[in-house]
């Protein structure tokens, strides 16, 4: 029957061996499979994912601003409708007979030009207040309106052009001689706001129409550009396969991978100087208990590769190399996979995000810290105080 102190160095030895191929395994793994995943899955994803994202994004930065010019024409229209109502009801007509009643009871020291005058320029004010400037106001509510739609400025111009020009002809002069020259010229001021109701209407309708239409082609570039995203992100998929069993890819999408590759690496250093300090630990127990002597020490099978302590200066400067090259390595990838997730996060669906950019460049300085930190504390440990610091 084993004693106390003969099961604890039992112990101690058989964990000692097993963390041995444990930490040469994830060393070599992560290496392994860092590099894999990092130049077989996250590069090509990050760059189909460039290369058919941002013509998405310029394709729904033009289909916004159709969008936004759709909805002033529809505004627009909107208004034109209330407009064609006043049109259609002519109140000038009412002026007029306002007038007919004026001159009826005129007096004669009276100037029936001064009534006429005041007829034109009340139903000049009410054209320009009830039709003109309703459409204006769509119009100026967009500071770009007037680049964007410069047929609109140009129809708006013609009416007010038109509206001052009609003013200026009929202010004295004898337009109201008779009831049918009355008559006459309302009729015309009619016919031609109703020619230049019929101009707005047809460049309304049109706009509309080329509007939809580009609306409609934007859409059906970015669902094509989408279903090239699948059918890449699905070849990407079946690589992801050959990677990880299937309950990792339940839970682990190829969005989240590129996001959290760089984190897994931090995880998996730690990890790995967690066993560093535990081998240390236990093979600090074994030689205190089995006394290894300096002559011990020169024989290499005395200690392993992974563990510190326990073997010649060469056999330590060895270790050191290796965990060094081991942490360079796991930098490099750490940095390259951060690089291509910065380029992701600039275009990617923002539903399938769940890192920003704040969170991506405080994870680059802690990740960088902790190798800095790992890289020093594996050339400060050459007299192995780390496992005495522990024990």
């Amino acid at each position: 029957m084993l004693s106390s102190d003969e099961f604890r160095l039992q112990r101690h030895m058989e964990i000692w061996k097993e963390q041995n191929k444990l930490i040469k395994r994830v060393i070599i793994l992560t290496l392994i499979f860092g590099f894999l995943i990092l130049t077989r899955i996250i590069v090509p994803f990050n760059e189909n994912t460039q290369e058919l994202t941002k013509p998405i994004i310029k394709y729904k930065e033009d289909k916004n601003t159709l969008e936004a010019q759709n909805k002033i024409w529809k505004q627009l229209e909107d208004t034109f409708n209330s407009v064609q109502t006043i049109v259609r009801e002519r109140p000038w007509e009412k002026e007029k007979d306002e007038l007919i009643k004026k001159f009826q009871e005129i007096q004669p020291d009276e100037d029936p030009q001064e009534f006429a005058n005041a007829t034109i320029g009340s139903i000049a004010e009410q054209i320009r207040n009830d039709i003109i400037a309703p459409l204006k106001s769509v119009h100026q509510k967009d500071l770009n309106a007037a680049e964007m739609f410069p047929e609109l400025s140009i129809e708006l111009d013609n009416l007010e052009s038109f509206i001052y020009r009609w003013e200026i002809d009929h202010i004295d002069v004898n337009w109201y001689a008779t009831i049918y020259r009355k008559d006459e010229t309302m009729r015309e001021l009619t016919r031609s706001i109703n020619s230049k109701m019929r101009s707005f209407s047809a460049l309304i309708k049109r706009k509309l129409d080329i509007i939809s239409k580009e609306i409609d082609n934007r859409n059906g570039q970015i669902k094509d550009i989408e279903s090239r995203i699948d059918q890449a992100n699905a070849y990407l998929k079946t690589v992801l396969d050959e990677f990880f069993p299937k309950w990792v890819k339940v839970i682990l999408s190829l969005e989240q991978l590129i996001q959290l590759y760089s984190l897994i690496l931090i995880v998996v250093l730690l990890y790995v100087f967690w066993l560093i300090i535990a081998l240390s630990r236990h093979y600090s127990y074994i030689g205190e208990k089995i006394k290894i002597n300096h002559q011990d020490k020169t024989d290499f099978s005395t200690s392993s590769i992974w563990t510190f302590g326990g073997k010649t200066q060469s056999a330590a400067i060895l270790t050191y190399i290796l965990y060094i090259l081991f942490i360079i390595s796991i930098w490099i990838l750490f940095e390259n996979g951060l690089s291509l997730l910065d380029g992701w996060l600039k275009v990617a669906d923002t539903d399938k995000i769940f890192m920003n950019i704040a969170i991506l460049q405080a994870l680059k300085w802690i990740g960088r810290i902790v190798f800095l930190v790992s890289i020093f504390a594996v050339l400060l440990n050459q007299r192995i105080k780390i496992f005495k610091m522990m024990s």
